[in-house]
């Protein structure tokens, strides 16, 4: 229904939003209330982040991801929760062989300070463009 739905996003945005400002949108969910309370999620969500982010795995233009649990791994038996500690997890560890920002890729695998310094700043320069 559309209220669980929104309910499912309110919590996703809240968990992710207390680590960062980085919002993710989740869409084209079919799922099942089962009877414990728990949804499942038949199909694989289609997940992008509306603000940029900078990293190998996230398409810095359209804020797509390049999860395999969004798509070959996916299984009903995923939570929404398993899907953000993916997400959360993606986050920390690059996957540097399933890059969709080849120079962010690029960069991770060569200097791994230079990268983080280049996510501050991207980061930062968000913030400032979003302050004005």
């Amino acid at each position: 229904s559309d209220q669980a739905l929104g309910a499912i996003m309110m919590a996703l945005q809240k968990s992710l939003m207390e680590q960062s400002d980085i919002t993710p949108v989740l869409k084209g969910m079919e799922f099942d209330l089962m009877d414990n309370g728990e949804l499942l999620v038949k199909n694989p969500p289609i997940v992008k982040f509306i603000s940029s982010v900078y990293h190998p795995n996230i398409d810095i233009k359209t804020g797509g991801i390049c999860l395999t649990t969004l798509g070959s791994a996916w299984s009903p038996a995923l939570t929404i929760v398993k899907l953000l500690v993916s997400i959360q997890s993606l986050l920390a560890e690059p996957n540097s062989d399933h890059g969709l920002n080849p120079g962010a890729c690029s960069l991770y695998l060569k200097d791994k300070d230079k990268f983080k310094k280049t996510v501050l700043d991207h980061h930062n320069k968000k913030l400032e463009t979003s302050a004005k």
